[in-house]
C-alpha cells in the first residue's frame, strides 16, 4: 500500500462484537475492569492483551499507537501530553543502562536544547552539542565522549540543515549508542529516520501530523530494542495523551499524506518568487544549489519533495524592517508553530 492509503487505514476497524466501527470511538474511561478477577490480574501483569487503566493504555490511542508506527515502520509507539514529553521519554530510553551522556546537534530547537540543559543536565546526564553534518567531527567526539544517546533532527530549524542520517546511525550503533530523531518537520511521508538505522523518532503533534495548532502532544516512535523501556517509562510517568486528543490526532494523520505534498509545491512556489524579489537577500531552501547538505537532501529525500519550512533574509535585515514587513502581511499569519494549514512567519 501506498503512504496515503496506510495513512487512512492503519489503526481502524478492530473487532469488538458484533459490530465494528468506521473510526475508532473516543473511550474516555480511565480504567477497565473484566468479568473474573484472574483475568484483571493477567492483563495487569502483562500476561494477557487487553487494557486496565488509561495511563498503560485504551482503544483510542493504541489505534494511534499503531498508526503512526505503521507509518514510521517503528515496531510500536507512545502518545505523550506534549512534544516535550516524548522527546524526554526518547531520551531516558536510550540512556537506560547507557553512559549519562547525550551528544546533540548545535542547530536543534531551541526547546529542545532547553530540555538537555535545563532538565537532563541539572539531573547529571553530561550534554554536549557538536555538528554532526561534519562526519569526521562527529565519529571524534563519539569516539572520545562515548555518548549513552545521540540526539538529531531530520531538518533543522531555522537553519535547515539535514545530517546524514543513515552514515551517523551506522557510526551510532558500532559505538552501542542510541540515536534519538526528531522527524517532526520532515514526516513519515518525505523521511523514515528508523529505516535509516536510527532507534528512536519523535514528532511533535501540533505541526504536520495535525495541521493546525489546536493542542500540544507528542509521539514516540520505538524499534522493538527500545520498546519496552519507552512504555515503562509511560507508565510511571504518566505523560500520556488523552483519548480525545488522540483522536484528533489520528483523524487528522489520514490526510498528512496529501497535506505534505501540496505544503511542499507551495513552498517551492514561494521559494520561486522570494528568488526574484527585489527587497530579498537570500533565500535558504532545501532546494538551494548552494545548501551545505545538498548531496544528503538529494539522496535522502523522495525528488520534489522538500518539506514546507524556508527562510529568507531582506535586503534591511534591521527588526524595523522585520516589523514593517510583517505588518504588511494579510494572509500570513505571525506565530512560532510549524505545519499549520494557514502559513505562518516569525523572526529567527
Amino acid at each position: 500500500m501506498t503512504i496515503y492509503t496506510t495513512a487512512v487505514h492503519a489503526g481502524d476497524r478492530k473487532k469488538p462484537p458484533p459490530q465494528v466501527p468506521t473510526v475508532t470511538p473516543i473511550y474516555t474511561a480511565s480504567s477497565y475492569t473484566c468479568e473474573h478477577m484472574e483475568d484483571l490480574e493477567r492483563v495487569l501483569a502483562g500476561e494477557d492483551a487487553g487494557y486496565s487503566y488509561a495511563r498503560y493504555g485504551s482503544p483510542t490511542t493504541e489505534a494511534l499507537h499503531e498508526l503512526i508506527a505503521t507509518l514510521e515502520n517503528g515496531h510500536g509507539a507512545l502518545a505523550c501530553a506534549s512534544p516535550q514529553a516524548a522527546l524526554e521519554t526518547a531520551i531516558r530510553a536510550a540512556l537506560v543502562d547507557r553512559h549519562q551522556s547525550v551528544l546533540a546537534s548545535d542547530v536543534l530547537s531551541w526547546r529542545s536544547k532547553r530540555l538537555l540543559l535545563e532538565v537532563l543536565q541539572p539531573s547529571g546526564c553530561d550534554i554536549n552539542f557538536i555538528n554532526v553534518c561534519d562526519q569526521t567531527l562527529f565519529a571524534e567526539e563519539l569516539a572520545t565522549r562515548r555518548p549513552g544517546c545521540v540526539l538529531v533532527e531530520t531538518i533543522s530549524a531555522p537553519d535547515l540543515r539535514v545530517p546524514e542520517i543513515d552514515r551517523l546511525a551506522a557510526m551510532v550503533a558500532r559505538s552501542g549508542a542510541g540515536l534519538v530523531v526528531d522527524n517532526t518537520l520532515a514526516t513519515p511521508f518525505l523521511v523514515r529516520p528508523l529505516e535509516l538505522g536510527a532507534n528512536l523518532v519523535v514528532h511533535s503533534i501540533a505541526e504536520y501530523l495535525l495541521g493546525q495548532p489546536g493542542f500540544a502532544g507528542g509521539l514516540v516512535v520505538s524499534d522493538q530494542v527500545h520498546y519496552e523501556q519507552v512504555r515503562s517509562l509511560s507508565r510511571l510517568s504518566g505523560m500520556v495523551l488523552g483519548p480525545f486528543e488522540s483522536y484528533i490526532t489520528m483523524q487528522s494523520i489520514k490526510t498528512m499524506p496529501l497535506r505534505m505534498e501540496y505544503q511542499c509545491a507551495g513552498a517551492d512556489m514561494l521559494v520561486a518568487w522570494l528568488r526574484e524579489h527585489p527587497r530579498v537577500a537570500r533565500v535558504n531552501y532545501l532546494t538551494e544549489p548552494t545548501h551545505p547538505d545538498a548531496p544528503v537532501i538529494r539522496r535522502l529525500f523522495p525528488r520534489g519533495l522538500y518539506g514546507a519550512l524556508l527562510g529568507f533574509d531582506l535586503i534591511d535585515p534591521s527588526p524595523e524592517a522585520f516589523s514593517a514587513f510583517v505588518e504588511r502581511l494579510n494572509l500570513i499569519v505571525l506565530g512560532a508553530s510549524f505545519g499549520d494549514c494557514r502559513t505562518t512567519i516569525l523572526s529567527r
